[in-house]
């Protein structure tokens, strides 16, 4: 910085970047082992187990849209379309998993 203090813009933005990276992937190192420790505390079927990583890769997945360069209408419509895709993917999965003994007699 003392060599050339007319980057000193561009150096913050970088570690501005930097950082907003790094605080990311902490964030989804944090999410995966606390998912593991959930899942090995408590004794969970193997679909609901996917059930709740693809969830967590979803949820990654909106983490990574927001440290991009979009622009923010794109990154804005990303994130809605997502958390929809997410809202829709509970609910059919819940639909299924609690009523999959109904659903299997009525269409059998």
């Amino acid at each position: 910085m003392i060599l050339f203090p007319h980057y000193i813009e561009y150096a913050s933005l970088f570690l501005n970047y930097v950082g907003r990276i790094a605080s990311i992937v902490f964030v989804i190192i944090i999410a995966f082992i606390s998912l593991n420790v959930i899942v090995g505390y408590v004794r969970l079927e193997t679909k609901l187990r996917g059930f709740m990583f693809l969830i967590l890769l979803f949820v990654i997945l909106i983490l990574i849209i927001d440290i991009t360069t979009l622009s923010t209408e794109v990154r804005e419509a990303l994130a809605w379309g997502i958390g929809i895709g997410i809202a829709l993917m509970i609910a059919i999965f819940s639909i299924w998993y609690f009523f999959h003994d109904i659903i299997e007699k009525k269409y059998s």
